[in-house]
């Protein structure tokens, strides 16, 4: 584990946002496995995108998954009619 990740669990800080090979592990998947499912459209939650890196909000992940994984059309419907 690199350094800098070890230090913020000492100290008890939990990201927001995760990258692409933090939300695969999380997932349980490989990054080849996590990054096929995205293109087909079935991981539901989007990534946001800052320059380069693609990061994934942690409760969104949660929440998908709470909700059985949804594919993507119909995560974001569901998050929609939340909103409305």
């Amino acid at each position: 584990m690199p350094e800098k990740n070890k230090k913020k669990e000492q100290l008890g800080i939990e990201p927001l946002l995760v990258g692409t090979k933090e939300t695969a592990q999380l997932l349980g998947i490989g990054v080849t496995t996590f990054y096929q499912l995205c293109s087909s459209g079935r991981i539901g939650p989007m990534a946001l995108k800052f320059g380069k890196r693609s990061l994934f909000r942690i409760d969104e992940l949660r929440e998908w998954v709470k909700a059985d994984c949804p594919s993507r059309d119909r995560w974001q419907a569901m998050k929609k009619t939340r909103r409305d």
